[in-house]
């Protein structure tokens, strides 16, 4: 008869990590028996599946919990004695297990993300249409294929699925608002630069829900060209909506990759102009930014799924643009719209 299925009840200000510790398995196996991602938030209350000694990897856990429960067993990972023999053809598409995603943490590598979900950096690559050389950029989101999707090619045809998906504004089951957390200090940023020269901490926002002069100069500073060093002052409805932005994510750090600069590959660009930043935060991915920053009025919003940073600007109307162009490439949209959403 097969063992009773191990369960812990997480409590308040747990990891993975700790818990794995606990249990002496990977949070990689807790998150895979749990058809979860290692960097997916767990809240107090929330019931996990741990592994047993020897399940090293989850899935045997993860197969008995969806048996109990009446799901679709995943298919099994194949064992050390499978991959010694001659590799067998990909599955069809139809056959395979959906493949999960990975948010790039600092100082990650692929061979690290790639021995973390046991599949082969090249299939990692296939599914993202990346090389080994690729610079990984912090928050980045990657297409992990499944265990037996030894290539990655199916992944990579479902990843083509959901870009498409994500371009039109379907709904792909995903939903923001589980990064979503309360600000320690509401009104309070703290913004930095990719490479760690300037950063401001401080209030932007005072009594009477007025913009604070002070503020509005450092964040300025921070905005400058990263180029010339020279500065434009940000329109004051950009540095509030930072601010509501940090409010609405905990108040967590915001990365500038580009505030204020002479020139843009559009003519239409509101970067010359002060009115627009790209940036990332750190612990949210871009697509749940991207679908924050898409719920606010009279803005901009550009999302570049293979880049690391999110698009926002403030205008008259709402517009919503897709651009799948590579760092340093040219514009290449795949989906433009206007119109409040």
């Amino acid at each position: 008869a097969a063992s009773k299925l191990r369960t812990h009840r997480v409590y308040s200000g747990q990891t993975l990590g700790m818990i794995g510790k606990r249990y002496h398995v990977s949070p990689a196996a807790i998150a895979y028996a749990n058809d979860m991602e290692v960097a997916d938030p767990i809240r107090p209350g929330d019931d996990l599946v741990i592994p047993a000694p020897g399940d090293d990897d989850g899935s045997q856990a993860r197969a008995q919990r969806d048996k109990e429960q009446g799901r679709p067993t995943p298919p099994a990972k194949e064992s050390k004695a499978t991959e010694a023999k001659a590799p067998a053809p990909t599955p069809a598409p139809s056959s395979m297990q959906t493949p999960r995603t990975h948010v790039v943490g600092k100082g990650q590598t692929l061979a690290a993300i790639a021995a973390r979900y046991h599949v082969s950096v090249d299939a990692v690559c296939q599914a993202n249409k990346i090389s080994r050389s690729t610079t990984l950029h912090i928050d980045r989101e990657l297409v992990i294929p499944s265990a037996n999707d030894t290539d990655g090619s199916a992944a990579r045809v479902w990843y083509e699925k959901q870009r498409r998906a994500n371009a039109q504004g379907a709904p792909n089951g995903r939903d923001w608002r589980k990064y979503r957390k309360s600000a320690w200090k509401r009104g309070y940023i703290t913004l930095e630069s990719p490479n760690g020269d300037k950063r401001w901490t401080g209030y932007v926002i005072g009594p009477g829900n007025k913009l604070l002069p002070l503020a509005r100069q450092k964040v300025t500073h921070v905005l400058a060209s990263w180029r010339t060093g020279k500065t434009k002052t940000i329109d004051s409805r950009l540095v509030k909506l930072i601010a509501k932005v940090s409010d609405t994510f905990g108040g967590r750090r915001i990365r500038v990759v580009s505030g204020f600069r002479e020139h843009s590959h559009s003519k239409h660009s509101r970067h010359p102009q002060g009115k627009a930043l790209d940036f990332s935060i750190n612990g949210v991915p871009n697509w749940a930014l991207r679908d924050y920053l898409r719920s606010l009025p009279s803005v901009g919003v550009g999302f570049y799924p293979n880049s690391s940073f999110v698009h926002l600007d403030v205008r008259d109307d709402s517009t919503y643009w897709v651009d799948v162009s590579e760092p340093g490439q040219a514009p290449h949209y795949v989906h433009k719209s206007k119109g409040k959403r």
